[in-house]
């Protein structure tokens, strides 16, 4: 997935290098085969879990807030990740270019569901915590995705005949537009994790059963630091991709594309991993309050057999 990462080709390719020029073609094929298996077993894992846990649990729906941006994060990523691969399929033109756009839209997307899934998982906590905060929230997320929208039709314009400004400066406002909606996505990702932390301190002594709110917190901390990675490497390619003569070398430009290419799918993986000990734990709740009920009927039955003796 790369917001920004092709941008310009048609200005730079002459001054990139056989190798890394080869080298971002391999990345991108070799990153899509792998999103494609990837994607394929996160989906069959995820709808597995979900049914076993609607099977098993009859108030429980399959189409929560939760599965349903799930599902989407990986559609969205995969067909990004396509589009990205038909764009170096092709020689025409045209091609290019709608496949490059696409490219841009689907990463755009699921950005912006990253940011729905993280608001979506921390707004209970929220609530309790602090309260006024909520009603900030969708002014965020309105924010938010103007900047995505501003983004992606800036890049559009960037791949088409229209240049508003020099190539230089094109540069320089995609970057700046990757550093902003990074810094926001890593800033409300980390904020959310905090809020849960301060949650389960508040009430470390209070006896509540907080397990889940821990299962929550410890993957929320390995979503953010996935999530730097990966917008970390955003940045960083795209910067690199445009460089006129490569400041880096081409290991260290290899691995920040595959990072960039393969970050979302670990950050699903992680919520996938999430979810099953959301449901695991839920599987013990379940075993416990059914071996108190049959405590409970045993002791009233005996009850009843002593009184009648």
């Amino acid at each position: 997935m790369n917001n920004g990462n092709n941008t310009m080709n048609s200005s730079t390719t002459n001054n990139t290098t056989t190798n890394y020029a080869n080298e971002f073609i391999a990345a991108t094929i070799t990153d899509f085969w792998i999103t494609v298996a990837s994607s394929t077993v996160l989906l069959a894992s995820f709808l597995t879990i979900v049914w076993k846990d609607t099977s098993q649990f009859t108030k429980r729906y399959i189409f929560t807030g939760f599965n349903v941006l799930y599902v989407s994060m990986i559609f969205s990523n995969l067909l990004s990740v396509l589009f990205q691969y038909l764009h170096y399929q092709n020689t025409d033109l045209t091609p290019i270019v709608v496949y490059n756009c696409l490219c841009y839209f689907f990463s755009s997307i699921f950005q912006f569901l990253l940011v729905m899934y993280t608001c979506n998982r921390g707004i209970p906590v929220i609530k309790a915590v602090v309260p006024i905060v909520e009603k900030y929230l969708i002014i965020f997320l309105v924010l938010f995705g103007l900047l995505l929208i501003s983004q992606y039709l800036f890049l559009v314009l960037s791949e088409t005949t229209v240049h508003l400004v020099s190539d230089e400066q094109s540069l320089a406002i995609i970057t700046n537009q990757n550093i902003a909606i990074d810094v926001l996505m890593g800033s409300f990702d980390f904020f959310v994790a905090c809020i849960y932390f301060s949650y389960l301190y508040k009430n470390r002594n209070t006896g509540m059963n907080m397990k889940r709110l821990v299962i929550l917190s410890r993957f929320g901390i390995a979503s953010f630091i996935v999530l730097e990675f990966w917008l970390t490497s955003i940045v960083l390619g795209a910067q690199w991709s445009n460089e006129p003569e490569k400041q880096v070398s081409l290991l260290a430009f290899s691995v920040n594309l595959h990072i960039s290419d393969l970050g979302p799918i670990m950050y699903l993986f992680v919520q996938l991993v999430m979810k099953w000990e959301l449901y695991r734990d839920d599987q013990s709740g379940k075993s416990e309050n059914g071996y108190v009920c049959q405590t409970n009927l045993k002791e009233t039955v005996k009850d009843a057999e002593t009184k009648l003796n």
